[in-house]
């Protein structure tokens, strides 16, 4: 699943303390894959409502759920979703060691684009979905050629007053004491990603 690799690979490579500008995570979870929250993502896509969010996304298993949203417009041929990654992960650019230790309100305004890279590496996130739509825009002359792509985040990360992520080594925040990667002949859930914590592990 393309679009979860993308997630979790940029969350470990926080984790490890990989990617420039970010301290190293000691409380990263892995995101796994929710078709409940994929399905809700495609059907605010087919609104085919540019940028704008969807104020009424939480589900019976989360009544906080966080969302990112990225249209991505076109004169000739439709956006391809690679592009649009690439878009997605250079809303990295400006994300400072201040806002990981905090998220605070004003961000929701003054750094829009910054939001939805800290959703992404929100540490206690761990469900995902998400949903890619193409359409025409008859609003504009010419018709422009767009794609939507929508994914939706539980429990929901950019909580003000919350850390973004915890730094320190990899898996710390774990009370699990077996390291981050579960064992198999435990026969428990294990991270596939060595160093993001495991689905069942307990975040304090």
């Amino acid at each position: 699943m393309h679009v979860l690799a993308f997630h979790n690979r940029i969350r470990e490579k926080v984790a490890i303390g990989d990617l420039e500008g970010f301290d190293s995570a000691s409380d990263m979870r892995q995101l796994t894959w929710s078709p409940t929250l994929e399905e809700s993502a495609t059907l605010w896509a087919e609104q085919c409502r540019g940028n704008e969010s969807d104020n009424c996304r939480k589900i019976p298993q989360f009544p906080n759920v966080g969302q990112n949203v990225w249209t991505k417009c076109s004169p000739s041929t439709y956006p391809e979703l690679p592009t649009i990654l690439d878009e997605l992960f250079s809303s990295k650019e400006g994300v400072t060691s201040e806002m990981i230790k905090v998220y605070e309100k004003d961000m929701k305004i003054d750094h829009k684009s910054h939001r939805l890279f800290t959703q992404i590496i929100w540490a206690n996130t761990y469900r995902l979905g998400c949903g890619v739509v193409t359409y025409e825009s008859v609003n504009k002359t010419p018709i422009i050629l767009c794609t939507a792509f929508v994914c939706n985040y539980a429990p929901a990360g950019n909580v003000v007053n919350k850390p973004v992520y915890l730094p320190g080594t990899p898996g710390r925040n774990c009370p699990d004491l077996t390291a981050v990667r579960k064992s198999i002949l435990t026969g428990r859930p294990y991270s596939v990603y060595h160093h993001l914590l495991a689905d069942d592990c307990n975040i304090h």
